[in-house]
């Protein structure tokens, strides 16, 4: 019998494999065949961790964004003392990773899981403006709300111009609300 902590990396691998599923095949196209022969799980077993096809899907859109959100705090925490580097290699990442923000979008546009998805996604989105706020306020030469502020808006701007892969209208938009918090 598998442990707890096995369970969970079970899980979690399945959900990595469950969301690859959902960006190759689009979320009109998913099944749970296709999600069952990217797992390598029976198609029964995938109700193992889920009701449904709905929550899988809307478990794996999360798991994708969380993979962002991670992604994006590492990149900060390792250039807490630059901006500007963080900024470069965040946006390196982002062009790796703008499929899979369309993906996001994608599911939570949806009029079926977009309403049950919105919520979670606006409180990762949150979770991550308050904890890069903590983590860049001192390079940013901005108090804890005033990086806040800044970062609520950055994160829309790299999100909208990831999806669209705007990436001289990101740096331009990035500069321009750079400027507009700087005051020295």
């Amino acid at each position: 019998m598998k442990t707890p902590i096995e369970r969970e990396l079970n899980k979690e691998e399945f959900l990595k494999k469950s969301f690859m599923c959902l960006m190759d095949c689009g979320l009109e196209k998913a099944s749970t065949r296709s999600f069952s022969e990217y797992t390598g799980m029976k198609t029964s077993s995938l109700y193992y961790w889920f009701e449904n096809k709905n929550e899988l899907i809307i478990d794996a859109a999360v798991f994708g964004l969380n993979i962002f959100t991670d992604k994006t705090l590492e990149t900060a925490i390792n250039n807490k003392s630059d901006f500007n580097v963080f900024y470069i290699k965040l946006e390196d990442a982002l062009k790796r990773y703008s499929d899979a923000l369309k993906t996001i979008v994608q599911v939570a546009s949806s009029p079926h899981y977009g309403k049950i998805i919105r919520d979670r996604i606006t409180e990762s989105i949150e979770i991550l403006c308050k904890k890069l706020a903590e983590i860049m306020s001192e390079s940013l030469g901005l108090d804890s709300k005033e990086a806040y502020a800044f970062f609520s808006v950055f994160i829309q701007i790299i999100i909208n111009c990831s999806i669209l892969e705007q990436w001289d209208k990101l740096e331009k938009l990035t500069e321009i609300l750079y400027s507009s918090f700087k005051t020295d």
